[in-house]
């Protein structure tokens, strides 16, 4: 089965598990979770559909493994409270969010610039533009959970300066993990 199968397959079956979430939380009356669900299942509906209109851009493994990774942060960690009850749920998505950023990065880098990574200095670029990228991610979405905390009221950095670091720390951990891995996977002349 290609990989465009899986996705089709696999999203309609995430999508009947966000219905079945927000119908449990609409029984629940648990608004937070309903919004939360809501979003996650908008993310996913988005990217199945960029996947489709832009496929040359938008890899579809990447696109499955966002729609993954939105399931087990959006859904299964703030609405069903994963991230309260599982001992570093957090760390390990922003692990996976530093490995997922490399692969956009990458994705991007092979899309826009198609530069081949043959001498040193373009080696030393990719790096750069690889690390850059998933760490300028991390960051932004730390600014995102500050907001969310100063505007919402809600508490998305737990632990205040200690949980930012700690989160952009496993955003690194991810970044090294990958960046050999594509710096050897990268076109050759």
């Amino acid at each position: 089965m290609n990989n465009k199968k899986v996705l089709n397959w696999m999203s309609m079956f995430i999508y009947i598990i966000y219905l079945g979430s927000i119908i449990y939380f609409v029984i629940e009356n648990k608004l937070q979770n309903i919004l939360f669900a809501l979003a996650s299942l908008a993310g996913t509906i988005i990217l199945v559909y960029l996947n489709k209109k832009f496929d040359k851009l938008f890899d579809t493994t990447l696109i499955i493994t966002l729609v993954i990774f939105i399931l087990f942060a959006g859904l299964l960690g703030s609405s069903f409270g994963l991230y309260a009850s599982i001992k570093n749920y957090d760390d390990f998505l922003h692990m996976w969010s530093g490995i997922i950023s490399c692969s956009v990065a990458y994705v991007l880098f092979n899309y826009f610039g198609n530069i081949e990574i043959n001498s040193t200095k373009r080696k030393i670029f990719f790096v750069i533009f690889m690390f850059m990228f998933s760490m300028g991610g991390a960051s932004l979405w730390e600014l995102i959970e500050f907001s969310i905390d100063k505007f919402l009221g809600m508490n998305c950095q737990a632990g205040g300066l200690v949980d930012t670091m700690m989160d952009t720390f496993d955003c690194l951990i991810g970044s090294i993990i990958m960046i050999p891995y594509y710096l050897k996977k990268s076109p050759k002349s």
